[in-house]
Formats: C-alpha cells, sequence, structure tokens
C-alpha cells in the first residue's frame, strides 16, 4: 500500500479560510472526526497538520450553502529563513461556472491598485490629478464622501463623481 503524500491536502492556514472558522473550531471539526487529518512534512523538518479538500468542502458548503468553495492556490515556502513559512501564490486555476469565475475576477480587481474599489487621500489625488489638500477640503464639506478606517477611504465611483 503506498504511503500518503498529502501533497493535495490544505494546511490549516487555508482550510480556516474555506470553511470560514477560527483555529479552534477547526481543530474540534477535526477532533470530533468531520475532517480527515494528517501530517505533511515542510521545508526546515517540520511537521504541518493538513486537512482533506473533500472534507473541507463538505463542511464548507454545510456551514456556507450560498458562498461556492474555490481551493486556495500556492505553495508553502520558506518566508525569511527562519522557520516561518508563506503561501506563495502560482498560477492560476482554471474556475468553472460562473459565480466561480466572477469570484476570481472580483478577487483579481481587488487585489491589483488600479482596480481597487476603496482608495485613500493620495491614492485618489494621483488617481485624480487633483492635490491631497483638494480631496481632503472636499471630504470635509461634504463634496467627497469617504470612510474613516485608518485613514480615509475613498470609493472610486464616489472620486469619478467630483
Amino acid at each position: 500500500m503506498a504511503k500518503e503524500t498529502y501533497a493535495s491536502w490544505l494546511t490549516k492556514d487555508q482550510a480556516m479560510e474555506v470553511i470560514g472558522v477560527g483555529r479552534r473550531t477547526l481543530e474540534q471539526l477535526a477532533k470530533d472526526g468531520q475532517l480527515e487529518v494528517g501530517k505533511r512534512k515542510v521545508p526546515g523538518g517540520l511537521w504541518n497538520a493538513v486537512y482533506n479538500p473533500e472534507d473541507v468542502k463538505r463542511v464548507a458548503h454545510e456551514r456556507h450553502p450560498s458562498k461556492p468553495f474555490v481551493l486556495p492556490v500556492g505553495s508553502v515556502v520558506p518566508a525569511n529563513g527562519n522557520g516561518n513559512y508563506e503561501l506563495v501564490p502560482t498560477a492560476p486555476l482554471e474556475l468553472a461556472g460562473p459565480a466561480l469565475t466572477f469570484a476570481q475576477a472580483l478577487r483579481d480587481v481587488v487585489r491589483h491598485p488600479a482596480g481597487k474599489w476603496m482608495l485613500s487621500v493620495k491614492e485618489a489625488a494621483e488617481q485624480s490629478g487633483w492635490t491631497e489638500t483638494y480631496i481632503r477640503r472636499a471630504i470635509a464639506d461634504g463634496r467627497l464622501p469617504a470612510v474613516k478606517d485608518r485613514g480615509w477611504r475613498i470609493r472610486r465611483p464616489d472620486l469619478e463623481k467630483l
């Protein structure tokens, strides 16, 4: 019998993201037998818990029936050489179905600066050609709607209306 390598199984962080739960809840799901758990050796000789993607998909669907399952794309590599690892994106998967295609397109738009929905004052000034002072005054006067979130955030459509 061949030994399972668990190469396609999800890491703890990936499983938590897909299911939408915290670390304790994920571990409790595994303890209750709802998730099959294995161990995979990562670079540096460490062993990490990995979860069966089919079980993760099933549990995610049970908890969030309307949310589509999207397998995280990437590989685990050493981040800085001191034993910490991070998920590094690789080539995107071909997604099937309009919901998954839309989700991937939306993720791409939000990740790329040219397609961001919310802009900082500096980004808004760069995009519009106005000064940061003009943008701040428009926010203060109420001509430009903005949200205070670690600095002012401006929706792109609101900036275009100004």
